[in-house]
């Protein structure tokens, strides 16, 4: 689980979490931020995309690489198109 706002806030007190009239309450709030994109006020897990990091690089890097993927399949053109 990645550390944000929500996650400090109630880890260790999971058991206060889970009283009917908080859980109620902040039920409420995290789904509210879930479907806002606040990942601050939320839970988010990382299990599976820390999975799939193989190396960390430069933002630069990173769009130096998508750009060149991208020249390479457009350049592909007519053959990627699937009838």
């Amino acid at each position: 689980m990645l550390r944000t706002r929500f996650v400090a806030a109630w880890h260790g007190r999971e058991g206060q979490l889970a009283e009917a009239p908080t859980l109620a309450i902040q039920s409420s709030d995290y789904w509210d931020a879930f479907y806002a994109g606040d990942a601050e006020n939320t839970g988010v897990l990382m299990g599976e995309v820390a999975g799939v990091i193989r190396s960390v690089e430069s933002a630069g890097r990173v769009i130096d690489d998508m750009v060149g993927q991208a020249e390479r399949l457009l350049a592909d053109g007519p053959r990627r198109i699937v009838d």
